[in-house]
């Protein structure tokens, strides 16, 4: 397991979050996120099945869903100090997409805290 620490939203941070993928046999869902602005942006986008996750930088093909966020907003997220909803309600958090997909598969959703665990304790913001 790696300690080494990493900072929200840098090249290394990106690397660690891809190091953390286990493919899954069959992706069932596809989140892309876009943090930060036209010309200062960070997208990724992790394809979610019920045995894994894969993580990519860039723009999925065809997303299911697409967050965007900036990222004082993508941070507070990422620490568990502000809710999406919240952060959607005020307009901070754009979501697009196949929105249903997020009832549909939130116990595939719920796993992914447990998945980045060790990688969020080891990140500065």
């Amino acid at each position: 397991m790696t300690t080494t620490a990493v900072t929200f939203l840098t090249d290394a941070w990106l690397d660690a979050m891809v190091a953390t993928s286990k493919p899954p046999t069959k992706v069932s869902l596809v989140l892309q996120q876009h943090v930060g602005s036209d010309s200062q942006q960070v997208s990724y986008w992790m394809g979610i099945g019920t045995d894994g996750v894969e993580v990519t930088p860039g723009t999925a093909e065809a997303p299911t869903i697409t967050f965007s966020t900036d990222p004082a907003t993508a941070a507070g997220l990422n620490q568990g100090t502000t809710s999406a909803l919240t952060a959607f309600l005020e307009g901070d958090l754009k979501v697009t997409g196949e929105v249903q997909g997020l009832v549909e598969h939130r116990e595939l959703l719920a796993g992914l805290d447990d998945h980045f665990a060790e990688l969020r304790s080891r990140t500065s913001y």
